[in-house]
This record gives structure tokens, sequence and C-alpha cells, in this order.
């Protein structure tokens, strides 16, 4: 979590980037958990060390872009978790990129630990791969947690921002709390059902009584009914505007992942129509909807379509100029990536007719925002291009496939990307840079 400068209780041990490092006494509550839930001493130990390293990683992410905009960031290190603490930022836009940032580090440090998870050879030191695994989970978890649009969580502040853009600032508060009330009364009597862990219920619980508080101070009707002439809390967008069909598409995947979680098991309909996997014998159209599901009932493929969809859908719409083609260049990379991986199925040994559509829309997305984005450096004081970036990541996905160090189907993935590239050929204009379209959302 991100906030302003706050004061407390805190012993610096160091600095990480220029950053100062502090850990709150309630720090022993997290070794507690630790110990606890560890089973072993050194399954106590790793766990620890997994939490405080997601912990100071996520925090990290916070930190490093509030330095930047020279904000005089530290960290701090407690028992539920941690928070960095920086000078106020009047700038709304700068505000959202420090706030988003810690999820994002989260992110990447799951998929950079599951991606070294997959080529660790067999004979690794089996501690060193309960450790990657640990990390993998932990950070996963701490993304879609801190992504909750819950007060004071990061998808709260995140939440609430985002509405400052579309609604008066009064409406934009009252609907973040009611917001925070409700998915936080739920996620913790989900947590509770479903673990029996009596922490994170409690932690969520606390958190839902802290928005009902602040939900109070807003009617309902308030809320709902804001005057129509009243003008958004900030006019201008915020960066982080998400083109509607390209949000629908995201939040048909969420929907897909839930519904699939939730199922009682694999007779349910849901699970009995839209199945991860496609094997001899099943019904036709399931090669249809399989690449839909894409194993999403598990988070990690979600996580991974929702970022490509959020990092490059906008630029990919508005190059493509229409939702229609928008559609149909995700759903063609869908097809193309299952009808690949169907037909390569057993001259390549794979037992079950796997389809990985998600990832080869996904390869599409990055392929096609490669050829429409701007060809300039990435980063300050870098000269990292897109189209170099994109190339980067898809080599690395098929050299990590071919030699059999990761189980995804790279053919999948090089056949949707085939369909990015293409997609934009048609409209590009002057020396191949596509033809916006619209900016419409």
């Amino acid at each position: 979590m991100s906030y302003p400068s706050m004061g407390g209780d805190a012993l610096q041990v160091g600095s990480v980037a220029g950053i100062p490092v502090s850990f709150s006494p309630w720090f022993l509550l997290l070794v507690y958990v630790a110990y606890s839930f560890g089973g072993t001493p050194v399954g106590g130990a790793v766990l620890l060390m997994t939490l405080t390293l997601s912990i100071l990683g996520h925090e990290l992410g916070h930190g490093l872009v509030a330095k930047h905009y020279g904000l005089r960031p530290s960290i701090v290190i407690h028992g539920m978790g941690g928070y960095c603490q920086h000078a106020v930022e009047r700038d709304r836009r700068r505000s959202l990129r420090v706030i988003a940032a810690g999820p994002g580090a989260s992110f990447a440090m799951a998929l950079g630990a599951q991606t070294l998870l997959e080529v660790l050879p067999t004979t690794a030191p089996p501690l060193l791969v309960d450790i990657v695994a640990s990390m993998a989970q932990m950070n996963l978890l701490w993304f879609f947690f801190n992504a909750l649009p819950v007060l004071p969580m990061d998808g709260g502040r995140l939440m609430q921002l985002l509405l400052g853009y579309r609604f008066p600032q009064l409406r934009a508060d009252g609907l973040t709390y009611w917001t925070g009330m409700i998915v936080g009364l739920l996620a913790a009597t989900y947590y509770w059902f479903r673990f029996q862990m009596l922490f994170a219920p409690l932690f969520l619980g606390v958190m839902a009584f802290q928005n009902s508080q602040q939900a109070s101070r807003f009617t309902w009707a308030a809320v709902m009914r804001g005057r129509r002439n009243e003008l958004p809390a900030a006019r201008n967008g915020s960066g982080f505007d998400l083109p509607r069909p390209v949000a629908g598409l995201a939040a048909l995947f969420v929907l897909i992942a839930v519904v699939n979680s939730v199922a009682p098991g694999p007779s349910a309909y849901w699970a009995w129509m839209l199945p991860s996997v496609v094997l001899d014998g099943s019904l036709w159209w399931t090669a249809l909807t399989a690449p839909l599901s894409h194993s999403l009932s598990f988070w990690e493929p979600l996580g991974y379509t929702l970022v490509a969809l959020f990092a490059f859908g906008p630029t990919v719409y508005r190059a493509l100029g229409s939702a229609p083609r928008f559609f149909a260049l995700y759903l063609g990379a869908l097809l193309a990536g299952s009808a690949v991986t169907l037909a390569l199925a057993t001259p390549l040994g794979f037992a079950e007719r796997v389809f990985f559509g998600a990832g080869a829309a996904s390869a599409a997305l990055l392929i096609a925002w490669a050829r429409a984005a701007p060809q300039e450096p990435l980063l300050p004081k870098t000269t990292l291009l897109p189209a170099q970036l994109a190339l980067g990541v898809l080599g690395f996905d098929v050299v990590l496939g071919v030699a059999g160090l990761a189980p995804w189907a790279w053919h999948a993935h090089l056949a949707g990307a085939a369909v990015g590239f293409l997609a934009l050929r048609v409209g590009e204009r002057g020396e191949g840079s596509p033809t916006p379209r619209t900016q419409d959302r």
C-alpha cells in the first residue's frame, strides 16, 4: 500500500535503491503467522522469507515510482503487510502510477518466479524449488489481494481515483466506500468458508467495517443519483482508461474464471461446457469454447490474460478503429492457436489436446501493440523500443517451449503472433505505421 507520510514507531534496518526500509514491532505477528502455517522450522523460515520479500518487492514498486517523482518515499514492513509512505502528490495521474506500481511489481515477481520454476532442472535442490514456488504463489496472492476494491488497499484507492475521472468526487467516494463494504464482507466470507482461516477474514472484516462507517456518510440516493450538471473531479483522462470492448472482454474472462472456480465439480454445467482441456472424444463444440477458458479456473493464466488486455489492448483497439475488428483479431488468434495446437498435438507428443487459446490471443496483442505503438524508448534513458521488447518476449517464450523447459504450447503462441502481425497490415499507411481510426472508448 502507498500512503502520504504518516509517522509511527519502526526500526530502520537499511535502504534499498536509496529508499529507507524499516520494520514495525508488529512484524512479530508476521513471524508468528509464518511459523504457525510453515509446518516445520524450515517451512516456517521459507514462508517468512517469501512473505517478507513479497511485501518488500510490492512496496518497492510504490517506492521507486514515488522516488522518480521526488516524493521522498520510505517503506515500513509490519504484521499485516507493509506500506510505502511518501510526500503528498497532488497530481492525480502521478498518484495513480505510484499506487498501481505496487500490484504491478507483485505480478512481475510472480511471473518471474513461475518462469524460473518452469526452467529449474529436476536435479535442483528441493529447498530451492520450495522457495521459488512459494514466491510465485505468494506474489500472485498478494497481487489479487491488493487488487480488491476495498479501501485502504491499492485496489480501493485506484478505484477511488479512477471514478474521479467520471464522477464528481462526492459520488466517487461514496461508490468506493459502498463497494469496499460489500466486497470486503463477501471476500471475508469466502476466505472463511473456503480455507477456515481466521487471519484473512478478520483483516478483511475490519476493512469492511471501516468502509461501512465511511459509507454511512453517503446516502445510497446521493451516490446513485448525482446531479447531471456536476463536473467530474478530474476532467482529463487518467492514463489507465480501458476502451469499453477491451474492458468487457476482461470482465468476461473474470466471470468465466469465477464460475469455473466455484463449480461444484467436473460434472457441473459450466465445467462441462467450458473445459480447460479438450480430450479425444470430446464434443465438437468444445473446440470453440475451450479457448475462452484456457485453464482460467487457475488464476495464473487469468492474470497473464488480463495484463495483456490492460497493457496492449487499448493501443491495438485504437489502431484497428472499431470493436468488431478488435474482437475479430482476438477471437481469430484464439481459434488459430487452438487449431495449431490440435493439429500438432499428436506429432509433438501431447497426451492431451490442450487449447492454449488465450495465450495465443495475448501473443497477438503483444505483436499488434509493437506495430501500433510509437517506436520510441519505453523507459527514460534507455533505447528499448516496443518492437524489440515484443520480439524478445516472444523469442524467450519459443526458446523455453522448444527446449522443453516450459509446458506451454509455443507453436500456438506463434500462430497468435502471426494473426496479430497480419491484422494491422489492413489500414497501414506511410512507412508501416497503422492508421489510428478513432480514439473513442
